[in-house]
C-alpha cells in the first residue's frame, strides 16, 4: 500500500497520472491525500475537530496556506514564494549591491547561517565565494546578516500578505476559532529565525511551530498509512 500527498485542488488528470506512476512502480493499492491535511496530521493538529485550524506550510517552491475544519480544506491559497524564492532574493540583492554572482547552494547557505528577520545584537558576517559580475573572475565577499534581512524583506512580506488574504476570506465563525487554535507552521522555511514571531505580531494570532517542521507532511502520510480508516 502506498499513500501519496497531492497539492490541494490538483486536476483529476494529474491525480490519475500519479496513481498510474505508483502502480507502474509496483504499488498494489494507492491512496491520495491532500498535502494540507497531511501536513496538519503530521504537525499534530486535530484537523477532524469542528473547530478551524490554519496550517502554513513554507516549503521549497511554494507556501501553502490553508484553513481546515472537520478534516476538510475550507480556505486555501498557494504562493510561489518560499525557500527557493528567498535564495533567489539573496542572489539578486548581492548582485545589485556588491556586483557578485552567487549560485543557489551558496545563497541557501547564507540564508541558513545568517537569516534572521529581527536585528541582532551583533551583525554577523560570513565570507562567501562567487563570481565578479563585471570582471567575470572569481571573488569572495563578506556578507552581513543585515544584508540577508534586507534581501528577504520582499518575499517575507509576500508570505505575510498571503496569510492576511486567507484570514480575510475565512468566515466569521471559523475566524473566531482561529483566535484560540492559532496558526501552525510547518515546512523547512519556517525555521528562518524570527519568522514565527513576525507572523504572530502581524496577525495577532497565536503561532505554533510543528516539531521537526520540514517532515510534517511525511509524518502525516505515515499516520494515514497506519490507520487508513
Amino acid at each position: 500500500r502506498v499513500v501519496m500527498a497531492v497539492p490541494f485542488g490538483v486536476h483529476a488528470v494529474a491525480k490519475r497520472a500519479m496513481l498510474n506512476a505508483a502502480e507502474r512502480a509496483g504499488a498494489r493499492k494507492v491512496y491520495l491525500i491532500e498535502a494540507p491535511r497531511a501536513a496538519g496530521l503530521g504537525a499534530g493538529v486535530p484537523i477532524h475537530e469542528a473547530r478551524a485550524h490554519m496550517i502554513v506550510d513554507v516549503g521549497a517552491g511554494t507556501t501553502d496556506i490553508s484553513v481546515l475544519s472537520l478534516a476538510d480544506v475550507v480556505v486555501f491559497e498557494s504562493l510561489k514564494v518560499a525557500g527557493e524564492a528567498m535564495d533567489a532574493a539573496i542572489v539578486d540583492y548581492l548582485r545589485k549591491h556588491y556586483n557578485i554572482l552567487l549560485g543557489s547552494n551558496p545563497a541557501e547557505e547564507v540564508k541558513i547561517r545568517l537569516g534572521a528577520l529581527t536585528p541582532q545584537d551583533e551583525d554577523e558576517t560570513i565570507e562567501v565565494p562567487g563570481r565578479d559580475f563585471i570582471a567575470g573572475r572569481p571573488r569572495s565577499i563578506e556578507v552581513r546578516s543585515e544584508d540577508v534581512r534586507e534581501a528577504l524583506a520582499e518575499p517575507i512580506q509576500d508570505i505575510l500578505h498571503g496569510i492576511r488574504r486567507t484570514l480575510e476570506r475565512t468566515g466569521p465563525e471559523l475566524s473566531g476559532d482561529l483566535m484560540q487554535t492559532g496558526i501552525t507552521l510547518c515546512g523547512g522555511g519556517v525555521l528562518l529565525d524570527g519568522l514565527p514571531a513576525l507572523i504572530e505580531e502581524e496577525t495577532g494570532l497565536p503561532v505554533h511551530v510543528a516539531d521537526d517542521p520540514a517532515t510534517a507532511i511525511v509524518r502525516g502520510l505515515d499516520i494515514v498509512l497506519e490507520d487508513l480508516e
